[in-house]
């Protein structure tokens, strides 16, 4: 008996089977893995056109500062691999295998971002990508939609029927939006009584009041930014194992990232200061996620551009007044820093550290047609690092060997073993929200009972011996089994997870007894997802089966 403490303390795990406690066990089988980074670049001149007439030599890769060989080298147009891409060497025999096919297939997720944006702009956009669906994006997708408020909602699974699409993206135009939430107020630097009282009184500090409001203004920022990460990050963790090419396009009203007040802001302010890296860390945290699951982000912003100007009243959002000058009655002295709303620097940095795009302009179908061009023409360049597995997060840049290019790719990613992916994805709600796999477990629950208190119920997993691959070992069969265990609450929240390796053992060479693995697992009052998955090691098949417990 093997007993286990899982996430959150929320319960324990113990394994009712004859499981392999003493440590890994050793492979079955003699095999190399080859570790290939693969990273998609997109070159476009300074006018937004893809440059397709570059060969492997224009290219170098760099992985944390250091230049790698490079191994494969396809040029993908209109979403086709060029058959001509390869690159010979001196003898004349090509150096440079395309990419598999099946790697190439396009892969989007629709994300609307309700907290960002207003539902008349939101709509309008989503009007333009259902127009553009049997166009732009006419072949060759599938298709994802998702919105986020408080917390990410999938509206439509992975699908090639655009009618589905199109009534995911209808659904999303009858939500509503939070915008106003965490839009940020400047009317406070033209309240004129404020102002007065700080002059007539001794007991009232303006200043103060002014950074008070810029707090709440950050703090509120940064809740709604929080919202729009963990929406990316669970639909990035999700898929972090998917092949092809993968796409998110999340439509945005820009993220504000100006919230505190230039003239007014203390260096000593550690509470603002806290803010503003908690902001940072959200940000990097967005990036490094879709890196690790090669996710490509393009941002369109379909907000209304508005007035960039200096903050002198209610309407332009200024003080009109330059609290740091030396003499307040000197010329300049009643000129405000520039102090204006910065929706734009947050998204751009999402995109390009991704290697996608920011489309700030009002022009949604134009926006929307330069993304299209993206995801169908680019390089794909790969190189074998000098590690594999590694669980840490490697830099990447690439250099083009000609002038007046714009070059796009993803920064980094993290080096994550097939095993490590296929647990981030089943650590995810989407584990019980869609099958995992074509193998057919199945899972049966034992009636709750109490064991010192606590409430025990027993999860068996199922499956018939014929679909676990064996080799012949000592004279007998010999196949291994991954159990994995996943338990989400009503919320959808992983609140528990736990792998186990099983060898199974024929000594005739065939069992008509199913493959069968118990787990006993202790949990609090509540509703309950449990889902079982096994994974045969030889054949690498996977399937699912889940079971809801309410207690």
């Amino acid at each position: 008996m093997r007993t286990l403490t899982v996430a959150l303390s929320c319960f324990l795990v113990a394994v009712a089977a004859a499981a392999q406690s003493t440590g890994p066990l050793p492979p079955l089988t003699a095999h190399v893995d080859v570790n290939v980074v693969n990273v998609d670049v997109t070159v476009t001149d300074r006018a937004g056109h893809p440059i397709m007439d570059l060969t492997k030599q224009d290219f170098q890769v760099f992985e944390d500062g250091k230049l790698m060989p490079m191994g494969n080298f396809s040029v993908i147009e209109k979403a086709a691999i060029r058959e001509s891409a390869g690159v010979s060497n001196a003898a004349g025999e090509p150096t440079s295998p395309a990419v598999p096919s099946d790697t190439l297939r396009r892969k989007i997720v629709l994300l609307v971002d309700n907290n960002y944006i207003e539902m008349v702009e939101r709509n309008a956009a989503i009007r333009i990508m259902q127009k553009q669906l049997q166009t732009v994006y006419g072949g060759g997708y599938e298709f994802a939609v998702a919105a986020i408020g408080h917390s990410l909602e999938i509206v439509q699974r992975f699908t090639s029927d655009r009618s589905k699409v199109h009534a995911a993206l209808q659904r999303i135009t009858r939500m509503p939006t939070l915008m106003g939430h965490q839009d940020a107020d400047r009317s406070i630097l033209s309240d004129r009584t404020r102002k007065n009282l700080d002059f007539e009184t001794d007991g009232y500090d303006y200043a103060e009041t002014v950074r008070f409001q810029g707090r709440e203004q950050t703090f509120r920022a940064v809740a709604a930014l929080q919202n729009t990460a963990r929406a990316v990050v669970e639909m990035a963790r999700a898929h972090t194992s998917d092949e092809g090419k993968k796409y998110m396009i999340l439509l945005t009203g820009g993220m504000q990232n100006n919230t505190s007040f230039t003239a007014y802001d203390k260096s000593s302010d550690r509470q603002m200061q806290e803010l503003q890296l908690e902001k940072a860390k959200v940000i990097d945290a967005i990036i490094q996620e879709a890196n690790a699951a090669n996710f490509t982000i393009h941002v369109v912003n379909a907000r209304a551009r508005g007035m960039q100007a200096p903050q002198h009243d209610v309407e332009n959002r200024s003080s009109g007044i330059n609290v740091s000058s030396p003499n307040f009655f000197q010329r300049g002295g009643g000129s405000d820093p520039i102090d204006v709303s910065d929706v734009d620097s947050l998204p751009l940095s999402i995109a390009l550290s991704t290697g996608g795009m920011y489309m700030p302009s009002n022009d949604i179908s134009h926006s929307l047609s330069v993304i299209g061009a993206q995801t169908s023409n680019f390089y794909s360049l790969g190189y074998t690092p000098d590690h594999s597995g590694d669980r840490r997060y490697h830099r990447i840049a690439v250099k083009v060997k000609r002038s007046g290019v714009i070059v796009s790719n993803r920064i980094g990613y993290v080096d994550l073993s097939p095993d490590d992916r296929l647990e981030q994805k089943l650590r995810s709600r989407t584990t019980f929200e869609e099958p995992t796999g074509s193998l057919p477990v199945v899972v049966d629950l034992g009636a709750p009972r109490f064991v010192d208190s606590k409430i025990v119920v027993a999860v068996t997993a199922g499956l018939p011996m014929s679909n676990i691959t064996t080799i012949p070992r000592d004279g007998a069969q010999v196949g291994r089994v991954h159990v994995y265990l996943s338990i989400f609450d009503h919320n959808g929240r992983n609140v528990g997870f736990h792998h186990q390796l099983q060898e199974v053992t024929m000594p005739g060479g065939q069992s008509v007894k199913p493959f069968r693995y118990t787990m006993n697992v202790r949990l609090q009052k509540g509703e309950y997802t449990v889902v079982m998955t096994l994974r045969d090691e030889l054949s690498n098949e996977v399937g699912s089966a889940l079971h809801e417990v309410r207690l």
